[in-house]
């Protein structure tokens, strides 16, 4: 059986109304994506 995933990390550019809607519908699951990632690599990213 495969894990249930929480959270879905991708680029900016697919954080949309649409496949926000798609993730949660498809795989129960929350789309994030970070600001600026680039700026942040020495930071951890943090999950609410």
């Amino acid at each position: 059986m495969a894990e249930q995933l929480s959270f879905i990390l991708a680029d900016g550019i697919y954080q949309t109304p649409e496949n926000q809607k798609v993730t949660k519908d498809v795989l129960q699951a929350k789309l994030v994506a970070p600001i600026n990632p680039r700026n942040r690599k020495d930071k951890p990213m943090m999950l609410v």
